[in-house]
């Protein structure tokens, strides 16, 4: 169980993470979605460390993890794939291969390769199909399906393609100006009128195709 309680941020003013209280069991994907500048990136950055909390805590399987820098919490289980793909770019990747020198599809599905070799209890993922071409995304969506037949693992996916989160998610977190919006199972979140309309471009009346 990945819990984070009360969890905010503020970088002098402005408030990016205001208060946010969820609980995330194995077994089950949740999409977290908003508009741009929601904080959607950043609650991430705060689960995985790469921020350091003002208030609240990130705890799993109820050990505080809030004190750990972000390679203690990778080993402590918590495995994240970026926005902006990280490799050691001048390894090799497919034979006499740079993995900077391949396509963006590729680094994206070598990411992904890397984290799932690490084994972690909870996997991260922002926005994983950003940039990729259309051919390349089923292959990407796949490993994550694979990943989430697993009941022990955990999966948060940050990610904008609602077709996507329709076909992933077993629930929908939505964050607006650093806040929780709304929380519950895909058909639920996707209906409400003011999800909809300010946050998923959706008039109240067009079909929830």
């Amino acid at each position: 169980m990945l819990e984070t309680e009360s969890l905010t941020i503020r970088f002098g003013g402005h408030v990016a993470v205001n208060d946010v209280s969820c609980r995330y069991a194995p077994g089950t994907l949740t999409a977290i979605v908003g508009p741009n500048g929601a904080g959607k990136t950043t609650y991430f950055n705060l689960i995985s460390g790469q921020l350091r909390a003002s208030a609240g805590s990130v705890r799993l399987n109820g050990r505080d993890l809030t004190p750990l820098s972000a390679p203690a919490r990778m080993h402590a289980g918590l495995g994240r794939a970026f926005q902006l793909t990280q490799l050691f770019p001048r390894l090799s990747a497919r034979r006499d291969h740079a993995a900077a020198d391949l396509p963006h599809g590729d680094q994206r599905k070598l990411e992904i390769a890397m984290l799932i070799a690490l084994e972690p209890q909870v996997f991260m993922f922002d926005e994983p199909t950003a940039g990729m071409s259309v051919d390349d995304v089923p292959v990407v969506l796949e490993l994550i399906r694979e990943i989430k037949n697993d009941p022990s693992k955990t999966i948060l996916l940050v990610e904008h393609k609602m077709d996507v989160v329709r076909e992933l998610a077993d629930r929908i977190v939505v964050l607006h100006n650093g806040q929780l919006m709304a929380d519950g199972d895909p058909a639920t979140v996707i209906a409400s009128p003011i999800v909809q309309q300010a946050y998923l471009g959706m008039s109240p009346t067009e079909p929830k195709a």
